[in-house]
């Protein structure tokens, strides 16, 4: 009998898993994620690469990319422990990543409203006037304190370059760090900041 191509799909199909599967044992996961990577995303994908693909891209710590493919295979195969394992791993590191973002977020933003309230009272977002920038009005200590990111973003440019929302950024940080809002002493009272 002769092997026909059907066999012979088969039989790469099998070697590529394996091949994968080796890699992933070896703890070589970014072998592993090149091997699965385009038969992964064709068409008409083997749920079985799809899954392994899901695996490699949870053991690389790609929890987010890993999730699709993992809740894929446990349809797929309901009964597949190891995928199911690591679709709920995979689901607690997505669950845990979007509220450390959101919390990030809230803690790089602060009170949008205060920091709205201190601009009000300062200048232009756009303000150029040496010796403070920006609609804050951050003096260069100030800056290169709390924004050195920032200046290195803007290849060299000041806050009046930055974008508000940048500007916010860089005056929460330094409110976190203990400063508050004594930076801005006249605005702040004003504002009902400081007592």
């Amino acid at each position: 009998m002769t092997p026909t191509s059907d066999d012979d799909d088969d039989a790469d199909l099998d070697a590529l898993l394996d091949e994968a599967e080796t890699a992933l044992n070896d703890g070589e996961v970014e072998r592993a994620l090149e091997l699965l990577d385009g038969p992964a995303h064709e068409a008409d994908a083997d749920p079985e690469v799809r899954s392994m693909f899901g695996l490699a891209l949870h053991y690389g710590g790609e929890y987010d990319d890993a999730f699709e493919y993992l809740q894929e295979a446990v349809a797929h195969d309901p009964d597949d422990v190891e995928c199911r394992g690591a679709l709920r791993k995979a689901y607690a590191a997505v669950e845990w990543q979007r509220v450390e973002n959101l919390k990030l977020a809230r803690q790089m933003l602060g009170n949008v409203t205060a920091w709205t309230c201190i601009h009000g009272g300062e200048g232009s977002w756009t303000d150029t006037g040496d010796p403070y920038w920006g609609g804050l009005q951050m003096d260069m200590t100030f800056m290169r304190t709390y924004g050195r990111d920032m200046i290195k973003l803007h290849k060299g440019g000041l806050a009046d370059t930055w974008t508000p929302r940048e500007q916010i950024i860089v005056a929460q940080r330094a409110f976190v760090q203990g400063r508050g809002y004594n930076p801005w002493p006249t605005t702040g009272r004003a504002c009902g900041l400081i007592a």
